[in-house]
């Protein structure tokens, strides 16, 4: 017999470890918000595509939907402090680039 067994996470955070990206989007005021995001994924059809994940009750949902675009980014380990922070603040009162010393580019 087998035995269910419950568990506190969220069914996506049982799948660790996961590659992170920094996903950059543009939001209503013009202004970048930077988000780390877990759930992405390459599909395998031409032209290729990267799908993200993002709850349509976060900050960066409403940066993608107003801008219909984004840029993602897959930081390296030495970032892991700034990644941190990003996923820990909320862009809609923090300048998550100003406060971790990222560096913003045209894309």
């Amino acid at each position: 017999m087998i035995e269910k067994v419950k568990s506190k996470l969220s069914p996506y955070r049982l799948f660790a470890p996961q590659i992170v990206g920094l996903v950059t989007a543009i939001d209503r005021k013009g202004e970048p918000n930077v988000a780390p995001i877990s759930l992405i994924a390459w599909t395998e059809i031409f032209p290729h595509f990267v799908t993200i994940h993002v709850m349509p009750e976060r900050y960066t949902h409403e940066c993608l939907i107003h801008s219909n675009k984004f840029v993602l980014n897959l930081p390296t380990i030495e970032l892991v402090d700034q990644v941190l922070f990003c996923g820990s603040h909320s862009g809609r009162d923090t300048d998550k680039f100003k406060k971790t010393g990222l560096t913003q580019l045209k894309s």
